[in-house]
């Protein structure tokens, strides 16, 4: 058991060390060169440019890539990542990614609700996962060409699922013809 938590400990140890190393700033230079250096590709466009196609490589061979890892290393910390993540937050720790947010686990409390046939129920205490998304990551999920994946309909309260709604004018007062002697 202690051998496997260990594992465990030092593979998110080594996911979160990949992950700060490929999302740290790039430092410049000490000596700075004789020509100006080339314009690194951006990984956000400015506000307001449309997002460009989705590049052709997968997110494991861009990592591998960028990491100068092979694939095979890659795909090993993905496989790890899950389980980590579920020890750390398993022991009531909050896990953060930079430049994605921080995955915690939060507490709802017994409370009363209306069930599936109208009538008051009580629901059960229960933990659940959160993910708390940072700044960058709202940013680029609202950039003008940001493609979603499912998109959620309006809400709309009907108080009786099962009838039609009514096709009455809607009730409007008007003043009785009714005289008082």
């Amino acid at each position: 058991m202690r051998k496997g938590a260990l594992l465990a400990v030092g593979s998110l140890t080594g996911v979160l060390a990949l992950l700060s190393a490929l999302t740290a700033l790039a430092q410049p230079p000490a000596n700075p060169p004789a020509q100006p250096p080339a314009q690194p590709p951006a990984a956000l466009p400015p506000p307001g440019l449309p997002l460009t196609k989705p590049p052709a490589e997968t997110l494991n061979q861009r990592l591998a890539r960028v990491a100068n890892l092979t694939e095979e290393d890659i795909a090993k910390v993905m496989a790890e990542l899950g389980p980590a993540i579920q020890y750390e937050i398993t022991h009531g720790r909050q896990v953060g990614f930079a430049g994605l947010g921080t995955i915690r686990v939060v507490r709802v409390p017994e409370h009363r609700d209306l069930g599936p046939n109208g009538q008051p129920v009580t629901i059960p205490a229960v933990n659940t996962v959160e993910f708390l998304a940072n700044e960058q990551l709202k940013a680029a999920a609202n950039l003008p060409g940001a493609v979603p994946a499912e998109t959620v309909p309006e809400y709309r309260f009907n108080p009786l699922p099962q009838q039609a709604p009514s096709q009455r004018t809607p009730n409007t007062r008007n003043p009785g013809t009714r005289i008082r002697p």
